[in-house]
């Protein structure tokens, strides 16, 4: 190892001034949390209290060797203990303690006590922090689940799949870290000095201020390594995301990388930025290791130099023995401590972080509102299906305009189809209809209602789309045709799947109904996952059907035996068919083609009218 490279590429690069952090978490920020801690107060509140009732009978261990040899030993009176009591307002159990200095046997008997004492509280302890914080962590892990699945979609465009997954589990784990083993812990590592503090500022006022001494030189090697270690803990959760990222990606795309051959280009990408992760992570141990260094080394000196002064104090007959044996146990139970808070700090820089990347992730305004929050929408009771552009105008992001004055009026219960080139806006028109994205000109009406004044929920539940890329559920065949309708029967669910002429291959399966489909459906045909997609739409009996390139990706023959199938389901629904297959047109009463110039009409059906739509269709709860 080049022992030179290495000290100017690892440890010099530490001492730098640290990149800015894109997350900024302030201690304000902690309110957020409020909101997951408040239902779990209780044993919030049990929990600091046995926490502190613990931290109070650890901080008079070290009085024991001063309660051994002055007072049991060498038969002092206990004017200091007691005088202790009295601070704490406790001089009622002055008899009783001068009763057990008194005695060898009761000063043991009641350490014995006390060791118990403590390992009950512990247990206590334990199970009240479980309860605590794996509460708190359902809450947050669960609400933040549900906060993403209401994103906007142009978030999902953005970001990788395997990113946000890193995101839900590992910042969440995080959390979840700082409520079960920091929050009392850091809680405890705080009080205990101030306990000992007071204890020693009882004993010898003079050596306890020299000890605080060096409590603000603690303080600053603790902040300039805190910053540092804040920009490299940022920089190695950001890339552990993106690692996350590659590596879901490849495995969704197994196929098309075994076909390339590309397994060690996607292995060389992925162990690319794990090397960067290495590399960020030697860097945080160098600075940790030599800001631990510089501070043992002053904590060092300091007991070195207490233990000295007390010594002379000793030899004056300014301090008793079992004085210099508690303040030394003292001094080295303070620097210890403030050791500790040195590297609870450094941890909690990963947990803030984490806490701030959440806290960002729940400002994402949702897309569509939780229950009982979108006041001011409208449900109609019921729906008729007239679906009008006007004027339509959107384009995405840092790019070209996609649609340009869209107009076009959908009767209830027609079907119309839609060509066109690649990218020229199909798609778009219908994730507008789904209002996956907004227009930024012009309105879309339904039933004569602008489609923004419209619940997104209650929309989407009266539509239903059937796909050229099906997306089937790892789960039974039965749980993915009734994904739509969850209480469905089972004569519905077989009913549907009748019409999408699937039912007897499910039959021919091994499990019927209950077969599972794999990941992705990757045990059924491109056909059976159509067919099944089709029995989706069925059962749901939606008011509105659009139908993105059903048969795209099937051969002539199943394509036209799913084209009754079709005819079926488009019955009596507002239809919105996007398609490059010519055969399809058929079941069209209108087609629309996408061209440099805009929509145009290039065909009108007169063979067949449009059906007139059903019924007002009632609501679902």
């Amino acid at each position: 190892m080049n022992l030179k490279k290495f000290f100017r590429e690892y440890f010099l690069v530490t001492l730098k001034r640290p990149e800015p952090v894109k997350v900024h978490f302030k201690l304000k920020d902690m309110l957020f949390y409020v909101r997951f801690v408040k239902p779990f107060w209780k044993p919030a509140l049990a929990g600091f209290l046995l926490m502190l009732v613990s931290a109070g009978i650890s901080s008079i261990s070290p009085l024991g060797g001063k309660v051994l040899i002055d007072n049991v030993l060498q038969k002092k009176d206990a004017a200091d203990i007691l005088s202790i009591l009295s601070s704490l307002g406790l001089q009622g159990l002055s008899p009783f303690v001068e009763k057990i200095l008194g005695s060898l046997n009761l000063v043991v008997i009641a350490g014995l006590v006390i060791g118990l004492l403590m390992g009950i509280l512990s247990i206590l302890q334990s199970v009240v922090n479980f309860h605590f914080n794996t509460g708190v962590t359902f809450k947050v892990q669960t609400e933040l689940f549900d906060r993403i699945l209401r994103y906007p979609l142009s978030i999902f465009k953005e970001k990788q799949t395997g990113y946000l997954m890193s995101r839900l589990t590992g910042d969440v784990s995080a959390v979840q870290s700082f409520f079960s083993q920091y929050l009392f812990q850091f809680a405890r590592t705080l009080l205990t000095p101030i306990f000992s503090f007071f204890i020693l500022f009882h004993l010898n006022r003079r050596m306890t201020f020299l000890v605080l001494a060096i409590v603000p030189v603690n303080v600053l090697i603790n902040y300039l390594v805190m910053v540092r270690t804040r920009s490299l803990s940022y920089r190695q959760m950001e890339k552990n995301a993106d690692i996350s990222g590659d590596i879901q990606q490849a495995l969704a795309g197994i196929e098309v990388v075994k076909s390339y051959g590309a397994e060690d280009r996607e292995k060389t990408k992925v162990s690319g930025k794990m090397r960067e992760v290495i590399e960020l992570q030697l860097q945080g141990l160098l600075l940790s290791s030599f800001a631990g260094y510089v501070l043992q080394a002053l904590n060092l000196g300091s007991r070195l130099l207490i233990t000295w002064l007390c010594g002379r104090e000793v030899l004056r007959g300014a301090m008793s023995i079992g004085d210099l044996t508690s303040f030394t146990l003292y001094s080295l139970q303070l620097t210890g401590q403030l050791g500790g808070i040195f590297n609870q700090v450094l941890s909690l820089q990963y947990l803030f972080l984490s806490m701030g990347r959440l806290h960002e992730m729940f400002s994402i305004a949702p897309e569509i509102s939780e229950r009982g929050q979108s006041a001011g929408l409208l449900s109609p009771p019921g729906i008729h299906g007239r679906l009008q552009f006007r004027n339509v105008g959107f384009a995405y992001p840092n790019g070209p305009p996609v649609l340009k004055n869209v107009s076009l009026d959908i009767r209830p219960g027609e079907k119309i189809a839609v060509m066109g080139a690649s990218g020229i806006g199909k798609t778009t028109l219908i994730s507008l209809v789904l209002k996956f994205y907004r227009p930024q000109r012009g309105k879309i009406v339904l039933d004569g209602r602008d489609l923004e004044r419209l619940d997104t929920e209650w929309l989407r539940s009266r539509t239903a789309i059937v796909s050229q890329e099906t997306f089937l559920f790892n789960d039974t065949l039965e749980n993915n045709i009734k994904y739509g309708r969850p209480d469905a029967g089972f004569a519905e669910v077989e009913d549907a799947a009748r019409k999408a002429q699937i039912h007897e291959d499910i039959l021919r399966m091994e499990r019927g109904y209950h077969t599972p489909v794999g990941e992705r459906g990757a045990r059924l045909s491109i056909g059976q996952k159509q067919r099944i997609s089709l029995a989706r739409a069925f059962l749901k009996n939606p008011a509105i059907l659009i139908l993105d390139e059903p048969t795209s990706a099937l051969d002539r023959r199943t394509e036209k035996s799913l084209g009754e199938a079709l005819r079926l389901i488009t019955r009596g629904r507002t239809t919105i068919l996007i398609t490059h297959r010519l055969p399809l047109l058929d079941i069209a009463d209108r087609v629309f083609e996408f061209k440099a110039k805009g929509l145009t009409e290039v065909k009108k059906t007169t063979k067949r009218r449009a059906i007139p739509a059903r019924r007002k269709r009632e609501s679902r709860a």
